[in-house]
């Protein structure tokens, strides 16, 4: 355990010397992530079974192509309704919509979650993407509706 915090921070130490500060994703994502998600995917975003879905390793899966990543964003800026299926478990809630945050928040947090139990580095989320997805307005059902035609196609992780 010592040496993976001795690892961490001697990356983080390299990447303040090479460029002056913690990349914005590193400062920003788990505060981001704790103070708006948190709550209810849990610590980790292990999700509740049931109840919140899991997101780590699900969204890596997603943010490895384009229309898993406008579904993130859409999500995230416009929250989702109705019944979804994650690890054989049905779920029926609303994900409330984050659009209050800035660009940059949700570029962290979309980042950290899909850093998590990744089996591939997934490029990171960017303020421009997000900024390109709020001009694609919708609403909760309608990201519903993306979530479904991508769960057909084989695109999200169920």
């Amino acid at each position: 355990m010592l040496g993976r915090i001795a690892g961490t921070a001697a990356t983080l130490i390299s990447l303040i010397s090479v460029t002056g500060s913690f990349p914005a994703y590193a400062q920003e994502a788990p505060s981001a992530y704790t103070r708006n998600c948190q709550m209810c995917h849990q610590s980790g975003a292990k999700g509740v079974p049931g109840l919140y879905p899991r997101l780590a390793g699900r969204a890596a899966k997603l943010a490895m192509h384009a229309e898993g990543r406008n579904f993130l964003l859409s999500a995230t800026l416009y929250g989702q309704t109705g019944k979804i299926t994650v690890d054989g478990r049905t779920i029926s809630g609303l994900m409330p919509p984050f659009a209050r945050l800035k660009d940059e928040e949700i570029a962290a947090v979309l980042t950290y979650v899909s850093s998590l139990e990744a089996d591939e580095d997934t490029d990171p989320f960017t303020a421009q993407e997000v900024a390109q997805a709020r001009k694609q307005e919708t609403n909760p059902s309608g990201v519903h509706a993306l979530r479904q035609a991508l769960s057909k196609q084989g695109r999200v992780p169920r």
